[in-house]
């Protein structure tokens, strides 16, 4: 079984490695920016990632240009803590992959973030992003300390959050500084944590729901999230296997195909569970775990992948299905214009499409 977690062997560098950049002869502070740091109306500090870019756009060829991303959304996270402080007492923590706001004790933090990074490079590796969707700076975490904070927080983005999604664990942020956002009420840090940088890996390709949510589902459960299927959750046990079965075949899959299925509460947990079985055995099957990095940069939301799936695997979408539920009509309608789970565009201030928290 393909282990996500598991460490390659050491290759020795072919050659020393270049010099690290450096920000010495830049000074770019987001406070000098002009019109950067507004006041919203709930008070909270928001930056506009527009300006910030324009002002950044002359170092665009500098070699410290991924530092001085990293930098300006340190400054931005330190600009947030002190907001937060009236509250509680907030650190800014900063791995090989992630810069993270948090009221926890170090030790928990630290262990958070080691997690976080070790799951980044991991699906980095897996999903096989262009540059471009990379992307400067390094991806940042906040860790809030209380619920209201946190609604107060994600309902800038999506409006209504705490009234639609109930209890929700974390959410990926595309808009502005791309950023997750994680309920420090709630257990399962961690696996709440991988879930939603999966997500952030596949932004801005327009992936079927079903693979979006199939990536997160499987990232979240390898560090040992075992809460249940809104974070990743076990492999399915026999009982499990027959309901979903029957329900499948007593519904199904249009709904699921289009993404719907995932926002209405009969169907949902049903399809975050069909979503991480389709997902889990690509990953176990060896000729298509190959491609499988191939099939995440071509799957659309138009046809639910499975042109993506025909060239990458040599077989429809239907027969993934087929093969855990049975033969049946599973073959996605034609293709046609499905709205996409996730924004179209990657950079500062690009997606108008909020993140679906877990």
């Amino acid at each position: 079984m393909f282990n996500f977690f598991k460490k390659k062997k050491k290759t020795p560098s072919p050659s020393p490695p270049p010099p690290a950049a450096s920000l010495e002869g830049i000074d770019l502070y987001l406070k000098d920016i002009p019109g950067a740091i507004e006041q919203a109306g709930d008070d909270m500090p928001r930056v506009d990632w527009s300006k910030v870019a324009q002002a950044v756009r002359p170092y665009d060829d500098h070699a410290a240009i991924d530092l001085l991303w990293t930098e300006l959304a340190a400054q931005w996270l330190g600009i947030l803590g002190r907001h937060f402080e009236l509250d509680d007492e907030y650190r800014l923590y900063e791995g090989n992959h992630l810069l993270m706001l948090s009221a926890d004790e170090p030790q928990q933090v630290t262990e958070l973030m080691n997690a976080g990074d070790v799951a980044w490079q991991r699906l980095d590796e897996l999903v096989q992003r262009t540059p471009k969707e990379r992307g400067f700076g390094k991806h940042a975490v906040l860790v809030l300390a209380d619920q209201n904070t946190y609604y107060d927080y994600i309902s800038h983005y999506d409006p209504g959050s705490a009234e639609t999604y109930g209890t929700s664990s974390g959410v990926h942020i595309s808009e502005g500084y791309r950023h997750t956002v994680i309920n420090g009420v709630l257990r399962s840090q961690e696996g709440t944590l991988v879930h939603e940088l999966a997500h952030t890996m596949l932004c801005g390709r327009g992936v079927p729901v079903w693979v979006d949510e199939g990536l997160a589902q499987w990232a979240a459960s390898t560090v040992g999230f075992n809460q249940g299927w809104g974070g990743g959750g076990p492999r399915l046990d026999a009982r499990q296997t027959r309901i979903v079965r029957r329900y499948w075949n007593g519904k199904g899959v249009g709904t699921f195909w289009s993404g719907q299925s995932f926002s209405l509460a009969t169907s949902q947990r049903a399809s975050y569970q069909l979503a991480d079985v389709l997902f889990r055995n690509l990953l176990g099957h060896p000729s298509r775990r190959d491609r499988l990095g191939e099939f995440l940069a071509t799957a659309t939301h138009h046809d639910a992948g499975d042109a993506a799936c025909r060239t990458c695997f040599g077989v429809p979408l239907a027969l993934l299905v087929e093969e855990f539920l049975g033969p049946g009509p599973w073959q996605p309608a034609a293709p046609r214009d499905r709205r996409p789970s996730r924004g179209d565009s990657w950079p500062p201030g690009a997606s108008p499409v909020p993140s679906r928290p877990s």
